[in-house]
């Protein structure tokens, strides 16, 4: 293994985050706003109503009052741009795949269990096949754990990261954003998990970075993938879970039918999903 690789910011441009306005979004809204703080990036709201007249922007998540709450320094808070967008639209799921067709962005940050759970934002059929609007990163978070982002004081919770590999897709991206994401938040202490379900000739072994205080260990089994991935995230009392997906076309598609969807669905810690095939590159 490597100890090459570059160490930089998070290296994306925007983060949007979707919101209903629920006590279950707000646990996603704080993880939105820390990153875009560390990111030092725009930062997109959105809200949408089937009817005009129900959309009311006093009731968007309110940023100054919890960077005051956070206690963030006055040159940090400041160099963050908010963008907050109400719109109709006939279902969220439509809102969130039109506008991203429209604006592109490096992170969606999104709730696992806003009303209807992660079934509300994909049981809408869009027919139209939005590029713009396909694999993107998506960060998702289980309301119910609370996350790694204390909404109380901002404060972040990374000691144990699983990072599911396998050689088809590379688990390489998975690595990397998992790296960035700890430097980034500047812990000094984690462990990350590596796990392989299969074969264990078969294991791909990613280059890491040594980092003092990071460790890197890696578990092979065999059985049910997504079984797997829940008991040894129980196991490793991981804090989040980076696992590459398979490309998708839509952004619909990535959140139904699919071992994503699965993990997600059971998942007891954030779950950083990574595209295989990212589209605009460049942005992500």
């Amino acid at each position: 293994m490597s100890d090459h690789i570059m160490l930089s910011p998070l290296g994306f441009h925007r983060i949007f985050h979707p919101t209903d306005f629920s006590q279950e979004s707000e646990v996603a809204f704080a993880h939105a706003l820390k990153l875009a703080l560390v990111a030092r990036t725009e930062f997109t709201i959105m809200h949408t109503e089937a009817n005009k007249e129900d959309l009311d922007l006093q009731e968007f998540p309110q940023v100054r009052a919890t960077l005051q709450r956070w206690k963030t320094p006055d040159d940090v808070g400041t160099g963050l741009k908010v963008k907050k967008v109400a719109a109709v639209a006939k279902s969220p799921s439509q809102g969130i795949i039109e506008y991203l067709a429209h604006h592109p962005t490096g992170l969606v940050v999104l709730s696992t269990s806003q009303r209807d759970g992660l079934a509300r934002w994909s049981r809408d059929s869009v027919a139209e096949p939005l590029a713009r609007a396909a694999n993107r990163r998506t960060l998702f978070i289980p309301a119910a754990t609370g996350g790694f982002v204390s909404q109380e004081d901002g404060s972040v919770s990374l000691r144990s990261i699983l990072i599911p590999v396998a050689k088809s897709p590379d688990p390489q991206e998975a690595v990397n954003a998992a790296a960035l994401l700890a430097k980034a938040m500047n812990i000094e202490h984690i462990v990350f998990h590596f796990l392989h379900v299969g074969p264990s000739e078969q294991c791909p072994t990613p280059a890491t970075p040594k980092q003092p205080g990071w460790a890197w260990n890696t578990i092979v089994t065999d059985g049910d993938i997504v079984e797997r991935i829940h008991e040894q995230s129980a196991a490793c009392q991981a804090d989040l879970i980076v696992m590459v997906t398979e490309g998708h076309k839509t952004f619909s598609s990535m959140l139904g039918g699919s071992t994503t969807e699965h993990v997600v669905r059971g998942a007891s810690c954030p779950v950083l999903a990574l595209p295989a095939i990212a589209a605009d590159a460049a942005e992500a």
